[in-house]
């Protein structure tokens, strides 16, 4: 029960705030542009509870996903005539009045103010620090997991292999897979000199990153050598209903032996049936799980591996926004590529990827819950990077040039901006209800999917 209150709490506060924050951007372009707003809502449907300040009436309604900003003059009715309109566009204080511009500033800052959540967010936890899961300094080559065996990179030309543990970089002593990759981000694309255990044998080498156009930042082609030695178990995940405990090591999965947790990823969605062989007290105790589910969204088994706590240094507010604004540009671009490749046609199913306000709300709970199961901070962190996420991608979705969501409104200002002023009445009210329809399809569709993803 208290699982069920907590998905309920987190997904909808999680929801809440994007939405507020999205219609709060709206509302303080209009304000600031003369443009008169009659609602402003979180929550769509008739109002809960209320006031009303200046003209406008602040409250909150009935269905707690999504909310509105209404603004004066925004909608057109059906039984307007010529000279209705004609009385709107020439009102003070009324969006269908304002300028090309105005109505683009208004339009925009919705989004924006999506954006600017993630890029708020981010910056804080940069600025004062949080606490990250590492592992040692034991290494893994790219090179031996990445899909591209014959690309070189410095790691491999330098003759690093797996398996090997970086004791200091140009002297200065690292104990963790942090500090290494913090010292090569420090150092730039300078060559550096590694002090390396080789199965107990020491010596030195020299290495110089390469700069990653993805990434934006220095690389030498490794990752974290991390042992698949359970830590923690997660509550509702699969490993749950496989019977895993803490301590287990996972030695093999279908038959194919798992020397590391890289492995797990590659051997956990080949068969329907997920045979896995753990280390248990000294014995080898086999957990089988026929016709096993993994969610689409999250293919994740789970489970924590053996790590160490460290806090990430806390930035000075300069490089902190500077973080922040990385974090938010990555996401955003990452957002942007999912969205061409799914309307490229490279989904095969749409109903796995696109989620509804339910779905939506149901993953931000669940999966903080979840969090919340391991720790504390893993929960509050997991659960603030996951609101920037969705916030930048409800910023984007609704760029979208669709009438009635805000990218619509752009193309239609944009449009104006080229000095197509005598836009009449029928043109922008059958565009807004193309639009309104369009809205109410897609809204179909992802309740549908939202619905035909719990019941399969």
């Amino acid at each position: 029960m208290l699982d069920i209150l907590g998905i309920v709490f987190f997904g909808l506060m999680g929801l809440s705030i994007m939405v507020f924050i999205h219609e709060l951007g709206h509302f303080i372009a209009a304000k600031s542009c003369g443009v008169g707003v009659e609602i402003f809502s979180l929550g769509w449907g008739n109002k809960l509870i209320g006031f009303e300040r200046k003209g406008t009436v602040y409250q909150i309604s009935w269905f707690p996903f999504g909310g509105f900003c209404k603004m004066k003059g925004e909608l057109m009715k059906e039984n307007w005539s010529d000279e209705d309109f004609q009385k709107a566009k020439s009102e003070d204080g009324t969006y269908l009045g304002s300028a090309w511009w105005k109505k683009m500033i208004i339009s925009i800052s919705g989004p924006l103010g999506n954006v600017l959540l993630a890029l708020v967010v981010f910056s804080i936890m940069a600025l004062i620090g949080n606490d990250i899961k590492t592992s040692s300094n034991k290494i893994l080559l790219m090179s031996d997991i990445s899909s591209n065996q014959g690309e070189l990179r410095p790691a491999d030309k330098a003759g690093l292999q797996s398996g090997d543990r970086i004791l200091a970089i140009d002297d200065e002593e690292v104990t963790t897979f942090y500090e290494i990759t913090s010292a090569i981000t420090d150092r730039g694309g300078v060559e550096m000199v590694l002090k390396v255990d080789r199965e107990g044998d020491i010596f030195e080498l020299t290495i110089k990153p390469q700069y990653d156009e993805e990434a934006k930042r220095y690389l030498v082609g490794i990752t974290e050598f991390i042992e698949p030695v359970v830590d923690k178990v997660m509550h509702g995940k699969p490993a749950e209903a496989l019977g895993i405990q803490p301590g287990d090591r996972i030695v093999e999965i279908n038959d194919h032996e798992i020397n590391y947790a890289g492995d797990i990823n590659k051997e956990l969605f080949q068969q329907d049936t997920l045979i896995i062989t753990v280390l248990r007290n000294g014995q080898t105790t086999e957990l089988v799980q026929p016709n096993l589910k993994f969610d689409p969204e999250t293919q994740e088994l789970g489970i924590r591996f053996n790590s160490i706590v460290q806090r990430t240094q806390a930035l000075n507010p300069v490089e902190a926004v500077m973080m922040g604004f990385t974090r938010t540009t990555n996401t955003f671009r990452l957002i942007i590529q999912s969205f061409a490749l799914l309307f490229s046609g490279g989904v095969k199913n749409p109903t796995d990827v696109i989620a509804g306000p339910i779905r939506m709300t149901q993953m931000i709970g669940s999966e903080t819950v979840s969090y919340f199961s391991l720790s504390f901070g893993e929960g509050i962190s997991f659960f603030f990077e996951l609101i920037c996420i969705l916030s930048i991608f409800i910023g984007v979705m609704n760029l979208l040039p669709i009438p009635a969501l805000d990218g619509g409104q752009i193309v239609l200002a944009a449009i104006l901006a080229l000095g197509k002023e005598k836009i009449g009445l029928k043109f922008l009210y059958r565009y807004q209800m193309v639009g309104f329809s369009i809205v109410v399809i897609l809204l179909f569709f992802a309740v549908f999917s939202d619905i035909f993803h719990f019941f399969t």
